[in-house]
């Protein structure tokens, strides 16, 4: 993509030009730091660098221009340079921010480069600086590097005991790097404006609240979900605002331009993110590089044409006059062209009027967008208070990032642990990148999992690498969700999240964990046990009644539920099969594991009451068994047995016994009659490898009697028992949400023989916003926070 920006209009591509890239004012902004604290660094680079955004790179891969970037970066070391620890930096700008229930930034001076870094250790660091562009790769200071002092021990309690990480005890848990336990408590939430967060989370310090999982995406600081330019009639697209965008007609070979015409009118900014700041009494400019194509008119009385305009509320048709015109209109057909124009806030007006770019009163014509900047006419730095219209994914917005670093400080002052969902799966652009570099009419999320030589895939490293920068310092981070519900059986979204995990252990000093999380099932064998993606540091799951296991944890059909205690063996139900009704139900969910060597027992207690059967092949007995399944079966390359089976292991024939008894209990290593199979019949692993596993009930062939069939156990070579399968618990799972949390744990959480040996956190649960909770509307008078205990409960 080639990206060419208007000299002296655009804020945060006006850099200084020099043959030489030089580093200069640099500041000190926190001089003493303990140990896990921010230690913060802001310092100028003269570059000729064209996107300050962007990483340098000689070589990127197609799609992307070669060198329009530069790659800042603080070199740190704790024992002469023996160890070192390499901080990116990124491109801040300042501002002066107020909050009165709506957050209010106004750029204060020239933007700067950036460093943010926690040492993990006491002692007197060492560090430099280094920055590549165009020009080659330059340092400072050139002689002796710069010190600075760690002190033993942070006054914050909660940032002294480090950044979190998976338990080198137990692999259920999280634990600080002081070794003290994690005990995630909270829920979803929404990080929208700082006042609001600065209540909220003293409020969740008070109770005990502790986890939270929040969308960074949610304001678009890295793409165009949830852009900061909005239409009033143009649809969504899936459940992200939509946007026209044009891939044909672009700026000097970029990707995107956004496109009006008689469809969709006009945009408007910034309704997504909330109207922008402004000063009262004070002139702003506004720039936008546009192309007219056939622009006629009039419609009816007055001027028609492109026009830029601020107002209160233009109708859907975008064609009332009311509004203050910025611009003059333009009409008929035009090359690319910069249009400009100013307008005066009010004398009381701390945020501005909608600010409309729109096609008025015409009858027919198409207008490309491609930038667009606003300032203050007495700002000598020209400092862009808009998000870039067309090609927002090789930009990250300074003002979003200043608000989220509000958010950081808060997290970590009231000991709140951020669980960040830092990118949207369905964001426009990314989908229609393809692998070769080339635009494309339609969106695939095959596009957005992009591997890391492709365009979409270096724009994710750069994502990764801003926020490592301006962020990555921050206990208060638990991790990084790489998207809300992406696709469960996508290897490309495997591999992305790979990338991603792998990205964060090779380039954030801080080790934050990874993660991502799917919209059904959960992959178990597939991905969170996969040999390949050891890198990914915990298991996520996203079940509601409605679309995880079903009202319970019992995996029966309502016919196959008996809850009369004189046939339950122990519990609350047991399965119950006719036997003139052939049957073969599935009792397990899907992402059920086996990873250990040696031979897993299947076992569980049968009682009958006068059972016969037509056995097939001369065989007698009953066909009602327990039905084990691994990798698939035969046709898919792995086996099956019953249980129990015969010396032969002949499934297909009768091998329980019939008649009448009470609950005896049968078992995968013996035949009927107690004696011990061969071993090629019984379920034996070779190695520690993730095998999946099955069961089931099956029934054919019976003419008269009932069966009921309860405890179903299976037994790792270890010893260890699953739990929750086979016990048919028939407890509601929206109305015990401990119940809820434990059993799902009991069978995929780190310490279950069925897991993924690592932590298991429930993503997304029943209890849900107020205005779409039906199951368990009761949590939320629940003033005294006894659901939240009994989620601590469920965890443990």
């Amino acid at each position: 993509m080639l990206l060419h920006f208007i000299v002296g209009l655009s804020l945060i591509f006006a850099l200084p030009q020099s043959a030489s890239t030089t580093i200069s004012n640099v500041t000190i902004v926190t001089a003493d730091v303990a140990r896990y604290e921010k230690f913060e660094i802001n310092f100028d680079v003269d570059t000729v660098a064209e996107n300050p955004y962007m990483p340098y790179d000689a070589n990127p891969p197609a799609g992307v221009e070669p060198e329009i970037g530069i790659t800042v970066e603080a070199l740190f070391s704790p024992d002469g340079w023996q160890t070192v620890y390499t901080q990116p930096a990124f491109f801040e700008q300042p501002y002066s921010h107020t909050s009165n229930g709506k957050d209010h930034f106004i750029p204060e001076g020239a933007p700067h480069w950036t460093v943010r870094f926690a040492p993990q250790e006491a002692g007197i660091w060492q560090y430099q600086l280094r920055v590549q562009d165009a020009n080659g790769t330059s340092t400072y200071p050139t002689g002796d590097p710069l010190t600075f002092s760690v002190s033993t021990t942070s006054a914050n309690l909660h940032v002294r005991k480090g950044f979190l990480q998976v338990s080198t005890k137990d692999p259920r848990y999280f634990e600080f790097q002081n070794g003290a336990p994690f005990i995630g408590l909270g829920f979803n939430d929404r990080l929208l404006e700082s006042s609001k967060v600065e209540t909220d989370f003293a409020n969740y310090e008070a109770h005990q609240i502790n986890f939270l999982r929040v969308w960074m995406s949610e304001l678009g600081i890295n793409g165009s979900q949830w852009t900061s330019w909005a239409s009033h009639h143009y649809p969504f697209d899936g459940y992200l605002p939509g946007v026209q965008y044009d891939r044909l007609t672009t700026y000097d070979g970029g990707d995107f331009s956004i496109r009006l015409d008689d469809y969709n009118p006009c945009v408007y900014a910034d309704f997504w993110q909330g109207t922008l700041p402004s000063q009262p009494n004070t002139t702003y400019v506004f720039n936008a590089r546009v192309k007219a194509e056939n622009v006629t008119g009039p419609a009816g009385a007055g001027d028609y044409g492109f026009i830029v305009k601020t107002a209160d509320w233009l109708d859907t048709g975008c064609v009332n006059v009311n509004g203050d015109a910025v611009t003059t209109p333009v009409i008929g057909t035009t090359d690319w062209m910069t249009v400009t124009g100013t307008f005066v806030t009010g004398s009381d007006q701390y945020f501005m009027d909608n600010i409309y770019l729109a096609l008025q009163n015409t009858t027919d014509g198409t207008v490309y967008v491609d930038s667009a900047q606003l300032y203050a006419q007495d700002d000598p730095n020209q400092v862009n208070l808009i998000r870039e219209p067309a090609n927002s994914h090789y930009f990250f917005d300074p003002m979003k990032s200043a608000l989220w670093d509000e958010f950081m400080t808060e997290a970590s002052d009231h000991g709140v642990y951020l669980k960040i969902v830092i990118d949207e799966k369905n964001e426009y652009l990314r989908n229609r990148i393809d692998a070769d570099g080339d635009t494309t009419d339609s969106g695939s999320n095959d596009n957005f999992y992009a591997a890391s030589d492709t365009e979409v895939g270096w724009l994710h490293e750069a994502w990764w690498r801003y926020i490592v920068a301006r962020w990555g310092y921050s206990t208060a981070i638990h991790s990084f969700e790489f998207v809300n519900e992406g696709d469960p059986y996508n290897g490309n979204h495997y591999e992305t999240v790979k990338n991603l995990a792998e990205y964060m252990d090779n380039n954030n000093p801080s080790q934050h964990m990874v993660t991502t999380s799917f919209w059904h099932s959960f992959p178990n064998n597939e991905f969170w046990s996969g040999a390949a993606y050891t890198a990914v540091d915990y298991a996520n799951i996203h079940a509601y009644v409605a679309t995880g296991w079903g009202q319970d944890a019992s995996f029966l059909e309502p016919s196959l539920v008996e809850t009369n205690p004189q046939y339950i063996r122990t519990g609350n139900a047991s399965a119950y099969i006719n036997a003139n009704t052939d049957i073969s139900d599935t009792i397990t969910p899907g992402g059920i594991i086996l990873q250990e060597k040696g031979e897993w027992i299947i076992r569980y207690w049968m009682k009958m009451d006068g059972y016969s059967a037509n056995c097939p092949s001369g065989s007698d007995g009953s066909h009602v068994r327990v039905e084990w399944i691994l990798d698939g079966g035969e046709y898919w390359g792995g086996s099956s047995g019953s249980v129990p089976t015969n010396q032969t292991g002949q499934g297909e024939l009768c091998t329980a016994p019939d008649g009448t008894y009470d609950w005896t209990q049968f078992s995968s290593d013996k035949d009927r009659d107690g004696n011990t199979v061969p071993l090629e019949h019984r379920l034996i692993t070779d190695n520690d490898l993730p095998y999946t596993l099955e069961l089931k009930i099956r029934n054919s062939d019976g003419q008269s009697g009932n069966v009921w069939i309860d405890d179903v156990q299976l037994v790792s070579p270890s010893g260890k028992v699953l739990s929750v399968i086979g016990e048919f618990d028939v407890t509601h799972l929206g109305e015990d949400m401990a119940w809820s949390n434990w059993v799902y744990g009991a069978v995929f959480g780190g310490n279950s023989v069925t897991g993924a040996k690592k932590p298991l956190v429930r993503g997304e649960t029943e209890v849900d916003m107020v205005g779409n909770q039906s199951v368990n509307p009761d949590v939320y008078n629940d003033l005294e926070g006894v659901w939240l205990h009994n989620h601590v409960w469920g965890q443990i």
